[in-house]
C-alpha cells in the first residue's frame, strides 16, 4: 500500500479537505493500492478538529469529511510515506527543512496541476467562500496528481 501524505500548517484546513477528497477521488478512479492521510508542521492547539467551515465545505462537494484530529508531521510518518504533498511554499520550504526525507519525496500540490494557480491559499479564519475556493484548487491539485500515478503506474516514476 502506498502511502501519500498532505501537509499544510495546521492540518485543520487544507490538508484534511484535501486527503477526504483523495479518498473519495481514487475510489472513483479504481486505485487499490493508495492511501491517504495528512499532518500539519505546525499544530495550533492538542486534539484541534477539521475546522466547521472545512467539513461543511466537503459535505457540500458531496464529500464525506473522516473523523479528524489534527497531527503533527513526524518523522516516523515522513519515512513511511511515498510521498509528502505539501500545500503551499512556506510549507513546503519548512517541510524540506525540518526533515531529513530526500527532496524528491516532497512536491507542492500544484506542481500536479500548474495551469491552475501555485498554491492553495490557506482559508482559516476566512469565510464559506474562501473554503469553497480552496477546495476547487486542492480538487484540481489532487486530480493531477492521481493522473501522474496513472501515467507512470507509481509515484517513483513520476515526472
Amino acid at each position: 500500500m502506498t502511502l501519500i501524505v498532505f501537509v499544510c500548517r495546521g492540518n485543520t484546513c487544507r490538508s484534511p479537505m484535501a486527503e477526504a477528497y483523495a479518498q473519495s477521488a481514487v475510489l472513483e478512479r479504481g486505485f487499490s493500492d493508495l492511501r491517504f492521510e495528512s499532518a500539519g508542521i505546525a499544530l495550533s492547539g492538542q486534539h484541534s478538529t477539521m475546522t466547521p467551515l472545512a467539513k461543511e465545505t466537503l459535505v457540500n462537494q458531496g464529500i464525506s469529511p473522516s473523523l479528524h484530529v489534527a497531527r503533527m508531521l513526524t518523522s516516523a510518518l515522513c519515512q513511511t510515506a511515498a510521498l509528502l504533498v505539501t500545500l503551499d511554499h512556506a510549507v513546503d520550504r519548512e517541510t524540506r527543512a525540518k526533515t531529513s526525507v530526500d527532496n524528491a519525496k516532497v512536491r507542492t500540490l500544484m506542481s500536479f496541476a500548474p495551469t491552475m494557480c501555485d498554491e492553495v491559499v490557506d482559508p482559516w479564519g476566512g469565510s464559506a467562500a474562501d473554503y469553497a475556493r480552496a477546495l476547487i484548487v486542492i480538487r484540481a491539485g489532487v486530480d493531477g496528481l492521481l493522473d501522474a500515478l496513472q501515467r507512470s503506474g507509481n509515484v517513483a516514476s513520476m515526472p
